[in-house]
């Protein structure tokens, strides 16, 4: 098993901003952007994001499988196939992405989510 490659993809203001306010769903980018964020999406094993983002965004984020990170969970609890929910103070996510076999890993955040992998 090889080591789980993960890429950061956020869309944001040039202040650094990546909403404007809490629950925001980012809908004020570019097609272009829209586009490039599914390519990256499409091509990606597992998407991870925090318990926030996963709310605002379920219904586009429903089709994908998706790790959530969360402090309400001891460990980790897979939901189903599609729906893990980690705590990352407990499991390491590229323990659990290499045991999974995930080569790609995208990360949608938000600010904590980004926070842990920076």
């Amino acid at each position: 098993m090889s080591r789980s490659k993960f890429i950061a993809l956020a869309a944001m203001t040039l202040d650094g901003r990546i909403a404007r306010k809490a629950g925001e769903f980012t809908n004020w980018t570019s097609a272009e952007d829209k586009a490039q964020l599914h390519r990256e999406l499409d091509s990606a094993d597992a998407i991870v994001v925090g318990r926030t983002t996963y709310t605002t965004a379920r219904e586009a984020l429903s089709k994908r499988r998706c790790i959530i990170f969360t402090r309400s969970t001891i460990v980790c609890k897979e939901e189903n196939d599609l729906v893990t929910y980690l705590n990352p103070a407990v499991v390491g996510v590229e323990q659990f992405c290499k045991e999974k076999n995930y080569s790609r890993v995208a990360v949608l955040g938000g600010t904590e989510t980004y926070t842990y992998f920076f």
